[in-house]
């Protein structure tokens, strides 16, 4: 179907395209915002400042990072302007939701990976017992993050799916 500004149809896509648009910018700029507070809790810790990128959490947190702001680069160029040819822009768009549920993916990885490196340093320094009920805590929301993950993905392949 080609559209025209007319019809009801393109003008929904359209809207839908300028929300996840302007949602996306707002994602991106609180993304690259949270790494100031996230350094400056390492660099400003007393008696002793904690290093930074020296986990699995700050590697995959940070590699998310680079992905979201690269997807959403790649993204905003192609699909904005200069605005490629209709079959360049069609066969990008696989491309473009494969790599956003990527960053999803591994946005929840880094939550998961977290939590446990936070649990793991409380479970050192506060000598807790493993199955204390401070330790579970950490699991639960490890199983929470998961369930999320997967409810968003499911609504998302059904949303896929119905067009």
């Amino acid at each position: 179907m080609h559209c025209t500004p007319s019809h009801a149809v393109c003008a929904r896509r359209k809207s839908r395209k300028r929300a996840h648009f302007w949602l996306h910018t707002a994602f991106v700029a609180l993304l690259l915002l949270a790494l100031v507070p996230a350094f400056k809790a390492h660099n400003l810790k007393r008696p002793v400042p904690i290093p930074n990128m020296y986990s699995a959490h700050s590697y995959l947190g940070l590699t998310v990072v680079m992905l979201a702001c690269l997807q959403y680069l790649l993204g905003a160029a192609t699909f904005l302007w200069p605005k490629p040819s209709p079959h360049v822009r069609r066969s990008l768009s696989p491309v473009h939701a494969f790599m956003g549920t990527a960053v999803y993916v591994g946005g929840l990885a880094a939550i998961a990976v977290g939590i446990q490196e936070k649990a793991t340093m409380i479970l050192f320094q506060q000598k807790l017992p493993p199955f204390s009920a401070g330790m579970r805590l950490p699991a639960v929301l490890q199983v929470l993050v998961l369930l999320t993950g997967v409810s968003v993905l499911l609504i998302h392949s059904r949303a896929a799916v119905t067009g």
